[in-house]
């Protein structure tokens, strides 16, 4: 009675009653193990409940981007910087009314055209990577700038014009052309890629033409090429007009002193330098020798086009100073008659320029020109030289001025040549000899004495660039022909090399970054877009619960009985921007706003039905946990009345016991007392 008071248990053992005990203990494990689901279960309405709160304040922002978004489209229709797009199917007119009307201009298909598109103040032409194909055959002007493309692709006559990311391919049937003509307007041009070509001979084809005082911002020049016969590109510096040395060594390996200049070059030597230190130039270092200005090259042949700037006299400065301090020194511009370069054309004909107006064309070898040799110096320091420094016989370089000059000469250096260019990485520099070569005879009789190089008075003045025609016998009785040979090799040149990709009589600017030229304000509405959008994105991933995201397709099953035969599943959902397919904001057109409008739109449609969804979930597993929780009640219950005693009879039973105990107590008293009354008789 003691235990069963003492644990309220009536049943405590198996001994006490087998089949309540093992009833009862089967009862109080399922109670426990559905107790343990019940956890569970309310970890998983947190998981729930954790998605269902990325997705109400995700919700917040995707609601205030589309209020942007919107107000972007209100601006951009009330400036009008939108029109209708271009698409394939509209008449040149059709597009060119478009134009006419300003503002952001949209290509959403190639399209081909016959005649210019004329662009006009404040227009912008987006390509959106689309191609206009252009094959014209339109008359051309002459005025006091210079030729006229009236035939281009493109022709900007406005300010504040821009185009922008598009591809042109301009095919000119006639001798002169260009495939964008800024034309007395003002343009920015980004990301733009043209193939300019054309079968007519002796033309003059540009990708770019500014004219009449025109405008033009460039991002960068890499895409812009010209192509076809006689257009040879000549902008980004073809490496064959530079390559003097390289063509040198071939012409003397292969005919020797029959190439007389050349030969001359890389038999030369002066104080600090040693034969074959020196070399014949190509035309594209003879062209820097004079400064030429590339982007207004035209052509080669016959032409001085684009022969500007003032190398050739910054070289002459210093070769008039080392000529007043006594050097053997001449200037360039005393030389009328043409440099022999190192490049060929076609069989026995070789390429000169004539430096006192830059005009370049070609010959024949044989023909006599002056010669003057060049040097390159590698692997110095060449980070503070400028065109026009003195270059000293040990190899170092300082300005022409007296104060520089003594020192020099006080250091027991001797100037052997004037810096004509600078390398890029600043390691290396190319010069230019102090005097023109002089040979004694003419034709077979030439002859060039190292010893005694230069030209003075009473020697020729002009060198032939092979030895005259001859024949000979070998040892073997065949018979050698020299002079006018084919050199095995030779980095020749075409005949006309130099139609360049952008030309200019205005201004022309090359920035080589991306021209930002959109409206300030919507391009403000646009970045404000894609930061919500992005944080959107970054509270959808901290929308998880123990590792679990229901919101980035995360998933959850919850266990509703003990034996696992009973679970539900949440299957999640990807809620990013790309799951959601909601694209960053590039707005280039309204149509693009519009497009960003609707994607929110049906975004937050898919997102709210899926909120719907979870709250269902959410119900089902809280139903599940209330009759859970209501279900180890009962079995709780139920083992309880198996095995709990009756208190109040265990309480009764127990006191009768305790008074039996007490009476027991006091019989055996009494008649103990009794017993000894009886032996006091005694």
């Amino acid at each position: 009675t003691q235990t069963v008071l003492s644990t309220g248990k009536k049943v405590n053992s198996a001994i006490d009653n087998a089949t309540s005990y093992y009833q009862a203990r089967s009862l109080t494990n399922r109670a426990a193990d559905l107790n343990a689901l019940l956890d569970a279960m309310g970890q998983g309405i947190q998981t729930v409940q954790a998605a269902t709160a990325g997705i109400e304040k995700g919700l917040d922002f995707m609601e205030q981007a589309s209020a942007i978004a919107m107000e972007a489209a209100e601006k951009a229709a009330a400036k009008g910087l939108y029109t209708t797009q271009i698409t394939a199917s509209m008449t040149t007119a059709e597009i060119q009314n478009i134009l006419n009307q300003g503002g952001k201009v949209q290509l959403t298909e190639d399209i081909t055209l016959t005649e210019t598109l004329t662009i006009g103040d404040n227009t912008t032409l987006l390509g959106c990577g689309h191609k206009i194909t252009y094959a014209g055959d339109g008359g051309f002007t002459t005025s006091e700038t210079g030729l006229v493309a009236s035939d281009s692709a493109l022709k900007v006559t406005g300010t504040g014009a821009r185009i922008s990311n598009v591809r042109i391919a301009y095919t000119n049937a006639q001798e002169q052309g260009a495939a964008v003509t800024i034309d007395g307007g003002s343009a920015e041009i980004d990301n733009i890629a043209i193939e300019a070509s054309t079968t007519a001979g002796r033309e003059r084809i540009y990708g770019i033409q500014v004219i009449n005082g025109g405008e033009l911002t460039l991002d960068k020049t890499d895409d812009i090429s010209v192509a076809g016969k006689y257009s040879h590109k000549l902008v980004n510096a073809n490496p064959d007009l530079w390559d003097g040395q390289y063509n040198t060594d071939m012409i003397v390996q292969q005919i020797g002193d029959n190439g007389l200049p050349a030969w001359a070059c890389s038999q030369y030597y002066t104080e600090g330098t040693q034969a074959g230190d020196w070399y014949l130039p190509a035309l594209g270092e003879l062209m820097d020798l004079y400064g030429t200005d590339y982007s207004q090259i035209v052509r080669i042949k016959f032409s001085n086009d684009g022969a500007i700037g003032d190398t050739k006299e910054k070289i002459d400065e210093t070769l008039s100073f080392l000529k007043s301090k006594g050097e053997g020194a001449e200037e360039l511009s005393t030389n009328s008659k043409g440099y022999f370069s190192s490049s060929w054309t076609t069989s026995g004909c070789i390429w000169w320029l004539r430096c006192n107006d830059g005009h370049r064309s070609n010959n024949y070898t044989s023909y006599g020109y002056m010669t003057r040799a060049f040097i390159e110096v590698d692997n110095i320091d060449a980070s503070t030289a400028e065109i026009g420094d003195i270059l000293y016989s040990d190899k170092t370089y300082g300005k022409a001025d007296d104060a520089s000059y003594a020192e020099a000469v006080a250091a027991g250096k001797t100037a052997i040549a004037v810096v004509i260019g600078i390398g890029e990485d600043k390691t290396s520099l190319k010069a230019v000899a102090l005097q023109d070569f002089g040979v004694t005879g003419s034709g077979a009789n030439a002859k060039f004495d190292p010893d005694d190089p230069y030209y003075r008075a009473g020697k020729n003045i002009s060198m032939p660039g092979q030895k005259s025609a001859q024949t000979e016998v070998n040892p073997d009785g065949e018979r050698i022909y020299w002079g006018y040979e084919d050199i095995d090799n030779i980095k020749s040149v075409t005949e006309n090399i130099g139609v360049a990709s952008v030309r200019s009589i205005g201004t022309i600017t090359v920035t080589n970054q991306e021209i930002a030229a959109d409206d300030a304000e919507i391009t403000a509405l646009q970045d404000q877009y894609n930061q919500l959008m992005s944080q959107y994105d970054t509270l959808i991933q901290d929308s998880s619960y123990q590792g679990i995201n229901l919101l980035n397709n995360g998933s959850l099953n919850v266990v509703f009985n003990e034996n696992r035969t009973n679970n539900y599943t949440i299957s999640g959902i990807d809620a990013t921007t790309d799951g959601l397919g909601v694209s960053a904001a590039s707005w280039d057109s309204v149509g693009d706003i519009k497009t960003s409008v609707d994607q929110i739109l049906e975004a937050v449609e898919k997102v709210r039905s899926y909120n719907e969804t979870l709250g269902n979930s959410y119900s089902i597993i809280q139903t599940r946990q209330d009759f859970t929780d209501g279900m180890i009640d009962i079995l709780e219950t139920g083992a309880d009345d198996l095995v709990l005693a009756d208190m109040n009879e265990e309480s009764a039973q127990y006191l009768m016991l305790q008074t039996r105990q007490q009476l027991a107590i006091n019989s055996l008293s009494l008649a103990s007392q009794a017993a000894q009354s009886v032996l006091k008789l005694f």
